[in-house]
């Protein structure tokens, strides 16, 4: 059952987030989460595309100063906050949330949770930012299915303050209860069924 709602990601325990994808949506993610004081690891399948991604968050940050949407020292804190890496292993170490973001192939999706996933503590979350494909069938590629659910970002992240939740036919109660998860990241809670 899918459903909007405005929500904040709280991760009260949650120290490291994880970015799987450098695409539009994964860079956009990966600086929001930062600017909100997580600290971010942005997993790429090269080395090439994970220079240009934190190329393009620089970008966007300089573009935010002048704008003055965040200060120099704001900018700054983001990109130590960020830092990135070609290795699963690398990335699932210590992971409180992976986010994944990647083009929207079932197979393709399956195989990466499939690998974070054996690098990954067991309180794990595992989320996907799908817009499309189901829930259910993306959490049986990891061992804890009650742990995964969708947190579907729009385009731009940084300014639709909405987050779509999409939960899986075994996503725990707990975690289909927790505002919570989408607290620190997005703005103002609110419930619209």
């Amino acid at each position: 059952m899918a459903f909007f709602r405005v929500v904040e990601l709280e991760l009260t325990n949650i120290k490291k987030i994880v970015i799987i994808g450098t695409g539009i949506m994964g860079i956009q993610i990966s600086q929001v989460a930062a600017l909100r004081g997580f600290d971010v690891v942005l997993k790429s399948r090269s080395e090439i595309c994970l220079n240009i991604a934190l190329d393009k968050i620089k970008e966007n940050l300089k573009r935010s100063i002048y704008e003055e949407r965040v200060t120099q020292e704001q900018a700054n804190e983001v990109m130590a906050r960020i830092t990135g890496t070609t290795s699963f292993l690398e990335a699932g170490r210590d992971a409180g949330l992976i986010i994944e973001s990647i083009v929207e192939d079932m197979k393709e999706k399956k195989r990466v949770f499939k690998e974070v996933s054996k690098a990954c503590p067991s309180c794990t979350i595992f989320s996907s930012n799908t817009s499309s494909l189901s829930i259910t069938e993306l959490a049986k590629s990891v061992g804890t299915p009650q742990q995964f659910i969708g947190l579907h970002f729009l385009n731009p992240a940084a300014a639709i303050k909405l987050v779509e939740i999409v939960e899986g036919k075994d996503t725990s109660l707990e975690l289909q209860k927790s505002r919570k998860l989408c607290r620190r990241p997005r703005q103002n809670p609110d419930s619209n069924k």
